[in-house]
């Protein structure tokens, strides 16, 4: 028979190793970090729409289609004055497709109606910037689930 303090030592050990042991930290995922702070920032309205879609596109070859964009801060607006303040957002999927691009889509929700985001992320190699090469706002919410 095993005496009881041998018994424990193992339980011990796993406890002790447990508590002491640190797991290394996550990496936090730029898109996810970009696209947090772009809901933050509509959400917050700290900063005009425009500003927040022009940090939005840093980097993006969308930023150089300024007619592009300014219909979409117009698109944005509208639907604030209609729906009414952003509330909350949530994340719908996130679609790796190889390793040089993601589609993430988001449901922007509004006092009185949703909104979907669609937005793609392309980088050209592994240790690039993750650059936005697609936006899209759509309020046929019932061709979210399909």
């Amino acid at each position: 028979m095993i005496p009881l303090r041998l018994a424990l030592l193992p339980l011990l050990v796993a406890a002790f190793l447990a508590l002491t042991t640190r797991a290394a930290p996550a990496q936090e995922d730029p898109v996810e970090t970009r696209l947090a702070a772009f809901f933050q920032a509509l959400q917050d309205g700290t900063e005009t729409p425009e500003k927040t879609f022009s940090t939005l596109l840093t980097g993006s070859p969308l930023a150089e289609k300024e007619e592009d964009v300014k219909k979409l801060v117009e698109q944005y607006t509208a639907f604030d004055r209609t729906y009414g303040p952003f509330v909350a957002n949530e994340k719908l999927s996130v679609k790796p497709v190889g390793s040089s691009v993601i589609v993430t889509r988001y449901l922007f929700k509004a006092q009185k109606f949703p909104l979907a985001w669609h937005f793609v992320f392309y980088r050209p190699n592994p240790t690039g910037m993750w650059v936005l090469i697609s936006l899209k706002l759509d309020t046929r919410i019932d061709q979210l689930g399909g």
